[in-house]
């Protein structure tokens, strides 16, 4: 995985400001607030809900408190003057976890998935390569 995330880094321009947050994304969304010109990519919503869900990075939180994060996640995308990409998985095409952890991740993701592209301009499903636009 490390030479794999700094293959990615090494790929990307170099006028390009890379913060990696695993934990505190709305806080670090609100310090980069800019412009109506400015373009922020969130790679990815996905492995963030996993850390909030397995206390990586940070305290190990309920599924209350992580829908709370979810809540303070969209307030500040609501506010922010940049455009945003926000990349995230869709879990729930497969087969019903078999443990609690699982099932609840993947209801967790599913209602983030829900929320973002409730309030998203555009919302695109991308599979083998190929994009759907959903909204």
């Amino acid at each position: 995985m490390k030479i794999r995330i700094r293959k990615h880094q090494t790929e990307r321009a170099s006028q390009w400001e890379t913060i990696e947050e695993p934990y505190h994304l709305a806080k670090s969304l609100q310090k980069l607030n800019r412009s109506e010109n400015s373009l922020i990519v969130v790679d990815c919503a996905t492995l963030w809900l996993s850390n909030l869900l397995c206390g990586i990075s940070g305290e190990l939180l309920s599924a209350d408190e992580i829908e709370k994060k979810i809540s303070g996640l969209l307030d500040v995308l609501s506010q922010t003057q940049s455009h945003i990409r926000i990349v995230s998985n869709e879990v729930g095409l497969a087969v019903v976890p078999d443990n609690v952890l699982g099932r609840q991740f993947r209801d967790l993701q599913g209602l983030l998935n829900q929320k973002l592209a409730s309030q998203a301009d555009e919302v695109f499903f991308m599979i083998a390569g190929l994009s759907q636009k959903l909204k």
